[in-house]
């Protein structure tokens, strides 16, 4: 659906100049995402939502891992325009017909975000906000995510508060995280990782995080989990601790 431009900031609209405006979804936070011409991305927001996003994506982008930011605003909402990501979606219908390459590349393209220095890194302590919100989600006792419990084996709130309470100590601040890792987020060229967007959520934390997200998210994806080991090995085990992929996931897991 095309959009008028002038209901954007004149920042904005300068910017657009002639091109058409269309929309192409509503992503997480309720952003509005659009198209401007064949080249950028705008993305709009509740104010303060896309911080984080346009200083993770900036990063990235010194890292060639993600796409440029071409401009950031904060007035009466967020409004961060990008250029347009390399490469095509972990989750192409052409990319989902070589599972087990598709499942390499996700692994082998996580360890390379890992492998980035944290010290520059805008967005710190991430495992302390999510303890936070975890521990917020657990105080208002709603329940679990379904989809999350059944995936990791989680029955019970009581279960997920004791599995993290043990992981309290373990889990660091020591990596530089995507915060989102799921295929509709990871662009690839030849089924080699290119480009990551929606970054709003990185930042340093623990390794354990992604590594769930990216498990969780092929198995959603793929409709199976029997390409676990093929992500796992090629990321590496020797880095791995299965019991804390499964403490990042009972994180994930209250409402």
């Amino acid at each position: 659906m095309l959009i008028e431009k002038n209901i954007f900031p004149e920042e904005i609209q300068k910017i657009i100049g002639n091109k058409a405006v269309e929309t192409d979804d509503v992503g997480r936070s309720g952003a509005l995402v659009a198209f401007i011409g064949s080249d950028l991305v705008l993305k709009k927001a509740p104010k303060g939502k896309l911080h984080n996003a346009y200083r993770m994506q900036s990063f990235f982008y010194n890292h060639d891992l993600a796409p440029e930011v071409v401009f950031y605003l904060s007035d009466d909402s967020d409004y961060l325009i990008s250029a347009r990501a390399s490469g095509k979606s972990a989750i192409d219908k052409e990319t989902l017909k070589f599972p087990a390459r598709l499942a390499g590349a996700m692994g082998e393209f996580l360890l390379k975000i890992h492998s980035l220095p944290i010290e520059k890194c805008p967005v710190q302590n991430l495992t302390d906000n999510l303890y936070e919100e975890f521990d917020r989600s657990v105080q208002r006792n709603e329940g679990l995510y379904q989809h999350i419990a059944d995936y990791i084996g989680l029955h019970s709130l009581p279960e997920a508060v004791a599995t993290a309470e043990k992981a309290r100590s373990l889990l660091k601040n020591d990596t530089v995280l995507h915060g989102d890792y799921c295929l509709p987020n990871i662009m690839l060229e030849n089924l080699t990782g290119k480009h990551v967007i929606d970054v709003g959520e990185g930042g340093v934390g623990d390794r354990h995080f992604d590594l769930f997200w990216g498990l969780w998210s092929l198995s959603y994806n793929l409709k199976t989990d029997a390409y676990r080991e093929s992500f796992l090995s090629a990321y590496g085990k020797t880095r791995i601790e299965n019991d804390l992929i499964y403490a990042c996931g009972c994180l994930c897991a209250p409402i």
